[in-house]
């Protein structure tokens, strides 16, 4: 197991974040509507989806330990009905997201995700919330979302036709 610590734990979340806006700047406007291996999803749609998890990101630690995100994961509720709840949050968040153009969604993004790293850094031990009776800290919950850069990076440089490993 890797140690997930403040430190290598923000680099590898910061590193996310850089690899996602240094392929952004690759795509044409053209190429943003090229499919992705992340389900239905446009290379736009990455880009969008990144913007609302940033986004929630920082509502989920202004209200933490008691966000809407800990009330969900309260109910104990197996992974797969938490992926179908978030999978459900992540449409309705796109359907309302504003019709931007997708550099737009990854500037707004990289900001989002920056900032809530610079959040995250002083609080990092602190609860985040409870899953199952385990608690569940800001520094892993940025551990999450440094899974969720890197997966979606992925995802865009698969769009490019490249490849991407952390």
């Amino acid at each position: 197991m890797i140690d997930w610590s403040l430190a290598p734990g923000l680099a590898a979340y910061r590193d996310g974040v850089t690899v996602i806006c240094e392929l952004a700047a690759r795509f044409s406007d053209a190429q943003w509507a090229a499919p992705t291996p992340c389900g239905d999803w446009r290379a736009a749609d990455v880009a969008g989806h990144l913007r609302c998890m940033a986004d929630d990101l920082h509502e989920y630690l202004d209200d933490a330990p008691h966000s809407r995100l800990a009330r969900l994961m309260g109910t104990g509720f197996p992974a797969a009905t938490l992926a179908r709840k978030q999978a459900r949050q992540n449409a309705a968040e796109l359907a309302i997201l504003a019709d931007e153009p997708a550099p737009e969604h990854i500037a707004a993004f990289a900001a989002s995700a920056r900032s809530y790293a610079t959040r995250a850094a002083p609080l990092w031990d602190q609860p985040h919330h409870y899953y199952r009776d385990a608690v569940v800290t800001v520094g892993e919950m940025a551990g999450v979302a440094c899974g969720e850069w890197h997966v979606h990076a992925w995802d865009l440089a698969r769009s490019l036709g490249m490849d991407y490993r952390p």
